[in-house]
């Protein structure tokens, strides 16, 4: 009786000898007593170590002798431009750190800097060749060890490849359109900031890199991001970090402004791209205390608008969000002279900060008042009556002063107002 109790309470009895065969079959190739599958563990354990010694070689790409090693060593920089094909987003965000610092310190600039204006082939940008960013060194300091590797004999250097479209411009136009992670997106925007300064403004004048495919990329990766990013009440984006993925998304429209292909790509995607300029330009908070990004996004979004303007294809609700900034900022210059003469010695102390600050408001000003009379003239010299009425509307929602100091701008620059019934 006391046996068959025992047996009872055993609810998983030993199989019989003649199954265990089976058992084992049936097991597979799992670890121990665990359902862990050693394949599957391979496999997490591969993908992770791919993931760690991509960021452990982007972090090493800090040091300028170690970059031209990794540039300089056979077939490393076609397998690592290989991986922009690879489905794991944390790689491709260690990815886009090693591209990003490649980049950023064989163009010679601080990480933290974002570009505010692209000239392509300008005066005194230096066309600069292949042969010039492999031998650039990144920067130079006291202690620093010259390398002496040789040149790739074995393979492709890493500017080469970016250099040539087809290595990265249809993984990153797939990765922008596609991606839901969203420091897979800033890590890429970041990237491709630099990749296209550098491209269009000191290496090729090639603009095929200008596509409609990556205007969309761009604009869904951002619809995105708009989803995702901490964003307040009135959709625009409210930390530091989304301001900063804000200042290389549009830095990267507007280096594609400044090509004629390139702005006939944006035309394709105007009403998007407008709507997210109206929604980032806040003439509330763009008024007394400009910030550095918020003088980086007005100096960027004059450049994109007139670039539509040019190819006449442009919102005419811009105009009240330029008006009001002009006002605002107009007001400010006009409320310094009772400042400057209250100021004790302590508020002087950053005299010169300040002076640089009103030099790049003096800038935005100059910028917003030259599209403003841009905006009028491609209007009354359209003839389009349509538009007139749209412009009429527009300034009708402007504030008096902000309305009279547009005026004043247009009246500087030969701009006369055919009448009250044209445009209020």
């Amino acid at each position: 009786r006391e046996e068959k109790e025992e047996e009872c309470r055993n609810v998983n009895p030993p199989l019989p000898v003649d199954m265990s065969g089976d058992a084992d079959r049936m097991r597979g190739d799992a670890i121990g007593e665990t359902l862990y599958s050693e394949c599957w563990v391979i496999k997490v354990l591969m993908k992770l170590t791919k993931e760690i010694t991509v960021g452990i070689i982007g972090n090493l790409c800090c040091v300028p002798g170690v970059r031209r090693r990794v540039n300089c060593t056979p077939g490393l920089p076609s397998v690592l431009m290989d991986l922009l094909n690879y489905p794991d987003p944390l790689t491709l965000i260690q990815l886009m750190r090693l591209l990003k610092t490649c980049l950023v310190q064989l163009e010679g600039a601080p990480e933290d800097t974002v570009p505010t204006q692209v000239i392509v082939n300008g005066e005194g940008s230096g066309e600069r060749s292949v042969e010039d960013l492999n031998g650039c060194s990144g920067g130079s300091g006291d202690g620093q060890v010259a390398d002496t590797e040789p040149e790739n004999e074995g393979g492709t250097d890493m500017l080469t490849l970016l250099l040539e479209p087809r290595n990265w411009l249809p993984q990153m136009v797939f990765i922008l359109s596609s991606a839901t992670n969203v420091g897979l997106l800033c890590s890429s925007l970041e990237m491709l900031d630099y990749l296209y300064r550098i491209m269009l403004n000191q290496y090729t004048s090639d603009s095929t890199i200008c596509t409609t495919e990556m205007v969309a990329a761009l604009v869904e990766a951002f619809k995105e991001l708009q989803t995702e990013l901490e964003v307040g009440e009135d959709d625009t984006f409210s930390s530091s970090t989304s301001n900063k993925v804000l200042l290389h998304w549009l830095s990267i429209i507007t280096s594609f402004s400044q090509t004629p292909e390139g702005v006939i790509a944006l035309s394709s995607y105007d009403n998007s791209i407008s709507d997210y300029l109206c929604m980032h330009l806040r003439p509330e908070r763009m008024s007394h205390h400009l910030s550095s990004s918020d003088v980086q996004i007005i100096m960027n979004a004059c450049q994109v608008v007139t670039a539509f303007l040019h190819n006449n294809t442009f919102r005419i609700d811009l105009f009240s969000r330029f008006v009001a900034i002009l006002g605002n900022i107009t007001d400010k210059f006009c409320d310094k002279g009772e400042e400057v003469a209250t100021r004790s010695s302590f508020e002087r102390e950053d005299e010169r900060n300040q002076e640089e600050k009103r030099m790049s408001e003096s800038e935005i000003v100059c910028a917003i008042e030259h599209l403003c009379v841009t905006m009028v003239r491609c209007v009354l010299d359209s003839g389009d009556e349509t538009k007139r009425r749209a412009l009429s509307a527009v300034m009708k929602e402007c504030t008096p002063h902000h309305l009279l100091v547009c005026e004043a701008a247009l009246r500087r620059h030969g701009v006369e107002l055919p009448g009250e019934d044209c445009l209020r």
